[in-house]
């Protein structure tokens, strides 16, 4: 499901990027115009590059225009694996090229010698049978025939409770109009049974977005073991995360919680503890340690209530005076 996702966020940008980028191109020649308005932002990049790569050669007709030898102009500057001369072959009255380097075969775009040819030829617009469908804006938009229900204009049909949903709310509404009258009674139940009837038949082939699908392949699923379910369509178990669980960690006063009981550990009551507990021997309780002044160090009072500490510190005001 992430890798779907994921899948879909980048197609969904870049054709969002190819809609905003709708300037007119002015440059490049009619060839370029026009696969501009082809091609996504991806390709026409790349048939650039190959429209840049094919100025660097010249088209020579031989015979009667049906057979092209494209050739570099400077055979010097070819490396010496690469070829400096090849055939294009004209078909079908210009609608289709075939060159013998076969990137059109291997790559769907016609090469940079097929374009010198083109541009020579003086066509202004690349033939239909030269577009591969799956390198163009509308590649989303097309679909067989048997997937024509599904079309892109329509992408909420994908949903696995829009169906379902929709069917339910005008399923709601003829039950309402139903029940206004025993006339109405009749004429809904007889809709029903005849649509009952029609559906019987068509409704035997299921592609499996339906919710009851769904509903009823997950009460099944744990039936079947894991090795010998070869296309799960169940969601994957979520990794175990490190750490201590959320669910276990301390609670605070303020989410309205039971306090943990505090018991005495000598007669096990909730009311007190050892320290006020009633039961206890008085021998064991430690007397309190008298107060000790930490000024002067005489028993009796505190630092604060002594009365050196006072003259000590009229003596340190006098000296910073």
């Amino acid at each position: 499901m992430k890798m779907q996702y994921i899948r879909d966020e980048e197609e969904n940008y870049e054709e969002r990027r190819n809609k905003l980028n709708s300037k007119k191109m002015r440059t490049g020649g009619p060839l370029v115009v026009d696969a501009h308005k082809i091609y996504t932002l991806k390709v026409f990049s790349l048939f650039c590059e190959l429209k840049e790569q094919s100025e660097f050669y010249r088209a020579i007709a031989v015979g009667n225009g049906l057979r092209y030898e494209v050739e570099h102009y400077d055979l010097n500057r070819v490396q010496h694996w690469c070829k400096g001369r090849y055939t294009v072959q004209v078909q079908q009255d210009g609608l289709l090229y075939s060159c013998e380097c076969g990137f059109y075969e291997h790559f769907g775009l016609p090469c940079c010698h097929i374009l010198r040819v083109m541009i020579c030829c003086g066509i202004q617009k690349l033939p239909e049978q030269m577009i591969i469908q799956r390198w163009t804006k509308l590649a989303r938009h097309v679909l067989p025939t048997d997937l024509a229900q599904y079309n892109r204009d329509n992408p909420a049909l994908l949903a696995q409770t829009y169906r379902h949903s929709s069917l339910m709310l005008k399923a709601l509404k003829l039950v309402d109009m139903g029940d206004s009258n025993a006339q109405c009674h009749t004429i809904a139940m007889k809709i029903i049974e005849d649509g009952i009837d029609a559906l019987a038949e068509f409704s035997k082939d299921k592609d499996g977005l339906g919710l009851s699908h769904n509903q009823v392949q997950d009460a099944g699923a744990a039936s079947v073991p894991d090795e010998l379910d070869e296309f799960p369509q169940r969601v994957p178990k979520r990794k175990t995360e490190r750490g201590r669980p959320s669910n276990k960690r301390p609670k605070a006063s303020h989410e309205k919680l039971s306090k943990r009981p505090r018991f005495c550990s000598l007669c096990r009551s909730e009311k007190h503890t050892l320290q006020n507990c009633h039961d206890r021997d008085p021998i064991t309780k430690k007397t309190r340690r008298p107060p000790t002044c930490s000024g002067c160090g005489i028993l009796g009072h505190s630092v604060d209530r002594c009365s050196r500490a006072e003259d000590q510190v009229v003596v340190r005001g006098f000296l910073f005076m």
